[in-house]
């Protein structure tokens, strides 16, 4: 092979994904200088052929100038190989953060981890944005791809949730203050999770733009763009009592309502087909074993929705109306019925991740897994990160026992046992991106890496 047609290959990570050419060629670059030049003949000709030898060795992204190592890694790695399932950790980061402010069992140092983890998540917030800019601005066809192809698509209700994740704490930073900009700030959260519910699900399912394999699309993460409008309806809820006109309250609480009704006749559509999938077709895979968390995340956003409606209606209704006990009741009641379901699906889920490792799986993945038999980290648990932080705030609320003012100490533990989990979770999910991004940078700045040509 020539000295100046170096082949950079690319990461042999198996979740990569997004990937469109399996090899690139880097000297079509031509803001790239050529350093293969012959060296012109001097009078030490055997000095200069040994040198010659090794320079040859010398990785071609060694010898490239600062800013084409910059663009490398940022166009031609990151934005190239993008995901809309990179959105993940905005939602994961995020949740976690409300998590942490509000745990069942309050501390000042938990306060202060809570905004720590929303720093994290404006950093991926800001770093997710910018790579979907570049990649639909780099790579033509990627816009069209992102609102069309099933398998990425999906993924665009992500981002919406992480979006709300961030209006929540900045709701609860100000701290009644500024409430009309938290409210124009869910409005447009609003539209972005109309947007992926109506948008991002008829031109990914309903068109006739794509060929659906029932046993392959038909998954769990069918639910991604129906979730946000949950989330959306969650955040009115939470911020409705704060306005300060009846008229914008009553609007909210009204537009909070429909999102949730919308959300809850959606998904039990897709729930169904999702049960038929696993009654037909059995379990997921290895690598997508972790979305069966992802009805575990619609069931408890759903109940919290739903409870906070109940909560409000009972502030608003004046005391010596019975109505307002009466509604808060019902909305209690389906809380309930929605949260049995959601702790159902966190046991399918949980016995699914268990029946891919050692010793319940006789021959586990060797792609997805270590020699122990376990699973490998990657991107696919942030999955679970979500789906655990819906139902803490679940139980939490219950928790509360609005009802009588009389506390519920079980559902208080196991919003504390949830969120706990999803934190955990989160921080690992977080420590491996450090990791991957440390790699990055080194592999990318060596001064002197030897290429196996």
């Amino acid at each position: 092979m020539a000295n100046n047609e170096i082949i950079v290959a690319p990461s042999n990570d198996a979740t990569t994904v997004g990937t469109t050419d399996d090899y690139t060629r880097a000297d079509v670059d031509s803001n790239i200088p050529d350093t293969t030049t012959a060296v012109s003949n001097t009078t030490n000709d055997k000095h200069m052929d040994r040198e010659d030898s090794i320079y040859s060795g010398v990785s071609y992204a060694s010898k490239l100038s600062f800013t084409s190592r910059i663009y490398n890694l940022i166009i031609e790695d990151a934005a190239k190989n993008f995901h809309p399932v990179y959105f993940v950790s905005i939602m994961g980061t995020g949740i976690s953060s409300s998590i942490l402010f509000n745990f069942p069992f309050e501390a000042h140092w938990l306060k202060i981890c809570s905004y720590i983890m929303f720093a994290i998540t404006c950093l991926f917030f800001i770093g997710t944005t910018t790579l979907f800019i570049l990649s639909c601005m780099y790579f033509p066809g990627r816009f069209r791809e992102y609102h069309v192809d099933t398998s990425k698509a999906v993924f665009m209700g992500c981002y919406s949730m992480g979006y709300i994740t961030i209006v929540n704490f900045i709701e609860i930073l100000a701290d009644g203050n500024h409430v009309i900009f938290v409210w124009v700030l869910w409005w447009l959260a609003v539209f972005s999770a109309m947007f992926t519910a109506f948008i991002i699900v008829f031109f990914a399912f309903m068109s006739k733009l794509n060929k659906v394999d029932t046993a392959a699309k038909l998954n769990a993460t069918l639910l991604l763009p129906i979730v946000a409008i949950t989330v959306v309806s969650s955040s009115g809820h939470q911020l409705e009592l704060k306005l300060p006109t009846l008229n914008q309250t009553v609007v909210t609480m009204v537009v909070s309502f429909m999102l949730w009704c919308l959300s809850i006749s959606l998904a039990f559509v897709i729930i169904t087909l999702y049960f038929g999938r696993l009654i037909v077709h059995k379990i997921p895979p290895t690598h997508l074993v972790f979305s069966s968390f992802l009805p575990v995340g619609f069931l408890g956003q759903s109940s919290y929705s739903i409870l906070l409606f109940g909560i409000n209606l009972n502030t608003l209704i004046p005391e010596d109306q019975p109505w307002g006990k009466i509604l808060v009741c019902i909305c209690g009641f389906i809380s309930l019925f929605l949260l049995s379901f959601g702790y159902f699906m966190t046991f399918v889920a949980i016995m699914s991740i268990f029946s891919k490792i050692k010793p319940f799986a006789k021959t586990p993945n060797p792609q997805h897994t270590n020699k122990y038999g376990l699973l490998k980290l990657h991107k696919g648990f942030w999955a679970m990160t979500f789906p655990l932080g819906t139902m803490s705030l679940s139980n939490n609320e219950l928790g509360k026992g609005v009802v009588g003012n009389y506390p519920l100490l079980t559902f208080k533990v196991m919003g504390a046992v949830f969120g706990a989990a999803c934190v955990l979770v989160t921080i690992s999910c977080t420590i491996g991106v450090v990791v991957t991004l440390v790699k990055k940078f080194r592999s990318l700045f060596a001064k002197r890496s030897i290429s196996i040509v």
